[in-house]
């Protein structure tokens, strides 16, 4: 049976094993290194705001025109909605891309311009 002073040993904290003498430093040069920590949107499929994000960006690179929706995002990840619980937040998430909306494009002919411009008056 081991003592108490071998397991003291083997269950240091990472900081201790990698020579850190203070957590907090340990955290910092932790998220210097892998950035900052992803935040777990469904807990069902497992995505994470890093996805989101990453498949928002692959279909306006692909497609600048397209229109984002969740389920085009659950396809490009190859996943599929569970529960629904985490529907408000990814749509959040979606939203607060920075490649979310269509872009605009300057070459509108002028009878489309003109016709928007009647339409929303």
């Amino acid at each position: 049976m081991a003592s108490y002073n071998s397991y003291k040993r083997y269950s240091r904290f990472p900081t201790e094993v990698l020579g850190f003498t203070n957590p907090t430093i340990f955290v910092i040069h932790y998220l210097e290194q892998t950035g900052p920590i992803a935040m777990i949107v469904c807990h069902c499929q497992n995505i994470s705001d890093r996805d989101i994000r990453s498949a928002v960006d692959w279909m306006r690179a692909s497609d600048p025109e397209t229109i984002i929706t969740p389920g085009k995002i659950y396809h490009a990840l190859g996943k599929r909605a569970d529960c629904g619980g985490c529907m408000p937040l990814l749509l959040d998430t979606m939203r607060n891309c920075d490649s979310f909306g269509v872009a605009r494009d300057p070459a509108l002919p002028p009878t489309l311009v003109r016709m928007r411009a009647r339409r929303l008056g």
